[in-house]
């Protein structure tokens, strides 16, 4: 029987065979040898979303593939963060397996099984204000998580009214919500006060 991290390979004597268990009829002496191999398990890796750049021991890929390992063979995995650009980007959360998280360091387990990497995509948000001076946005332009809802709120400066939003937001309520699904722009526009 193979040990922990080994297969059987064959066993060798006069004649070789793969067969286990196998009769030997002996009619001289004989030495009989158990040939054992390492085990080998596949593994698969893959990010969410899709097309992230991550790495297996150094070697970087974004697509998924799948790799052979001896069992119990030390793996590093790795991914770069954050990716993407100005507008979008991706952070890298963990790796998982069946979504719970798993080590970045490990060792290859004796069955087959796939690793992700998670990245949380974020938008960037643009704020600003008409004319310059006239008043305050907040939050203040930055990176948010994609599809969460984030207020914002205008604030006139002394001798100027808040008169509305434009861009991914409009209208004169203040304040508003808005729903991040892609990189967006928001200024808050404000009216001067008319001195009578």
């Amino acid at each position: 029987a193979a040990n922990s991290g080994f297969a059987f390979a064959n066993i060798s004597v006069a004649l070789t065979w793969s067969t286990n268990p196998h009769t030997l009829t002996p009619n001289a002496p004989s030495t009989v040898t158990s040939n054992f191999i390492t085990a080998q398990v596949s593994l698969s890796f893959s990010t969410n979303p899709a097309g992230r750049s991550y790495s297996v021991n150094g070697t970087t890929s974004t697509t998924p593939q799948t790799l052979s390992f001896a069992v119990g063979e030390a793996i590093t995995l790795g991914a770069t963060s954050p990716q993407g650009d100005a507008s979008t980007r991706f952070v890298f959360q963990n790796w998982t397996i069946s979504g719970v998280p798993t080590s970045t360091t490990l060792a290859a387990p004796s069955s087959a099984t796939s690793y992700v990497a998670n990245f949380q995509t974020e938008h960037f948000l643009t704020t600003g204000v008409a004319p310059a001076g006239g008043g305050t946005i907040t939050p203040a332009s930055g990176f948010f998580a994609a599809g969460s809802a984030v207020p914002v709120t205008a604030v006139a400066n002394s001798g100027f009214t808040f008169a509305n939003f434009s861009g991914a937001l409009t209208g004169s309520k203040n304040p508003q919500t808005l729903t991040l699904n892609a990189p967006s722009t928001v200024t808050a526009n404000f009216n001067s006060e008319q001195v009578s």
